[in-house]
């Protein structure tokens, strides 16, 4: 793994425990103006929300792919985790952008059946 992904990893490692604490003004403050230009802080706030109340804290995770891009925008790391909730399982994926010797959230996603608006018979 190299240097930049390591500093992602971390940054993840944080991030998991400013969502488990409920501090997501700290995630978006942390977060790159790129995701802040796409994102505002009551969006990110919202899903952080939704997200903690569908599927409680992240009790384990385990990263199952990386990948590293280096271009004339920054460096680009993107993270993959099988992530076991409180309340489910899902996946999730981090788009983060590494400089000034730290990684920040530029991106994230995550997949879950328990995250599924109930379908209509």
């Amino acid at each position: 793994m190299t240097e930049g992904a390591e500093m992602a990893e971390t940054a993840v490692e944080r991030l998991h425990m400013d969502y488990n604490a409920e501090r997501f003004d700290k995630i978006y403050d942390a977060a790159t103006k790129e995701y802040k230009a796409a994102t505002t802080r009551e969006m990110n706030n919202r899903l952080f929300k939704t997200i903690r109340k569908r599927l409680g804290k992240v009790v384990d995770a385990k990263r199952t792919g990386w990948n590293v891009n280096a271009t004339t925008n920054g460096t680009f790391v993107s993270l993959v985790y099988e992530t076991e909730f409180e309340k489910g399982k899902g996946q999730e994926s981090y788009q983060m952008k590494v400089y000034d010797g730290s990684a920040k959230m530029n991106g994230f996603n995550v997949n879950s059946p328990e995250l599924m608006v109930e379908l209509e018979e």
